[in-house]
């Protein structure tokens, strides 16, 4: 695991050729990015196509991001899901592969309380054990905000959470 710290950070996109992910584009993109300054990789951001993928190609992309990175930048991974159980599965697999950090997007479809927002956050930087960033991004996501209460909830709840990145 590459330590994390604060720069520019890319969002590769996922390349596909007949229906798969083209991972020899991706190994070149990988390398573009670094080459061109990137500080650190967001892998797989809504960009790089997280909401379409299975979670065995996620988990399968990020393995492949690490390993092209070979510790040259941090990587963070994205581990947002529509469901907390699933994205808690994400987030233990960014560990165990040697990701830098985790971020996470509100769930997907649904219109959570605060409270549930806090328990979905706060499960997730528990499984990861890593930085965790929370994406904050309501025009994506049916307007759901995180809101400033729900942040200073989460820090006081467990060190994990890092900061939050606001779109």
């Amino acid at each position: 695991m590459t330590k994390f710290h604060f720069g520019l950070v890319h969002a590769p996109l996922t390349p596909f050729a007949n229906g798969r992910i083209d991972f020899e584009t991706f190994d070149k993109s990988i390398d573009f990015h670094i080459a061109q300054g990137a500080e650190g990789l967001a892998i797989q951001t809504h960009a790089g196509e997280s909401v379409s993928l299975p979670v065995a190609e996620r988990k399968a992309i990020l393995e492949r991001a690490l390993k092209k990175a070979a510790g040259r930048v941090p990587i963070i991974a994205n581990v947002s899901e529509a469901g907390t159980g699933i994205a808690v599965d994400l987030a233990q697999h960014a560990k165990a592969a040697g990701a830098s950090a985790v971020m996470a997007s509100v769930p997907y479809y649904w219109t959570p309380p605060d409270s549930m927002l806090i328990e979905h956050f706060a499960a997730i930087a528990e499984a990861a054990q890593l930085p965790t960033y929370l994406y904050n991004s309501p025009h994506e996501m049916n307007h759901v905000k995180i809101k400033t209460p729900v942040v200073m909830a989460l820090i006081a709840r467990t060190p994990h959470i890092a900061g939050l990145i606001d779109v």
